[in-house]
């Protein structure tokens, strides 16, 4: 989350103008409910893994023979979901490569299964919401004590798809701490 927020001086200012109001000038008291509550911090996260798709592909195997268009993909068949093209589709997300929280605060009325980071369905991840949690804390507790900027600009990173996805570069990311 890092490098685009990085990369957005105005949006880490909104973000965190949101979590002072939230936690004011001291974190001792961050909880659950004000981890939740903060809508803005909730779409940076998810647009920050719409960007950067944390694990880069799926694979499901299909229960019964499946039409898509003219084609038919036979039962049994394991079928790959690329997560990280498919959340930067600009069918989808107009204009990908641009991070804009805002998408994920607006109604939700995109296509359903178009923001897949954990998966989807009975074989999702177990964890999801505890890894949620655990990422908003860690970038609150962040946000709330520093001021970051990236040295790299998000169009230009490349990445290496593994289990994870992860740069091929170094990402220079600064942070400062606030007085």
């Amino acid at each position: 989350m890092f490098l685009p927020v990085g990369n957005y001086p105005d949006i880490q200012e909104k973000l965190r103008q949101e979590l002072d109001s939230c936690f004011g000038s001291t974190d001792d008291d961050i909880d659950h409910s004000k981890i939740v509550s903060n809508r803005y911090l909730d779409a940076c996260v998810k647009e920050s893994m719409r960007l950067i798709a944390p694990v880069p592909a799926i694979a499901k195997k299909l229960q019964d023979d499946t039409e898509i268009g003219d084609h038919t993909f036979p039962k049994e068949l394991t079928a790959e979901i690329y997560l990280f093209f498919m959340h930067r589709d600009p069918k989808i997300y107009p204009d990908p490569l641009k991070y804009k929280p805002e998408r994920f605060l607006e109604d939700q009325t995109k296509l359903p299964f178009s923001f897949l980071p954990f998966s989807a369905g009975p074989r999702n991840c177990i964890g999801q919401r505890f890894a949620l949690f655990e990422i908003k804390i860690f970038i609150a507790l962040l946000v709330h004590k520093f001021e970051f900027a990236s040295k790299v600009k998000v169009e230009d990173a490349k990445y290496c798809f593994e289990i994870v996805t992860r740069s091929t570069h170094p990402l220079e990311i600064k942070f400062t701490e606030r007085r």
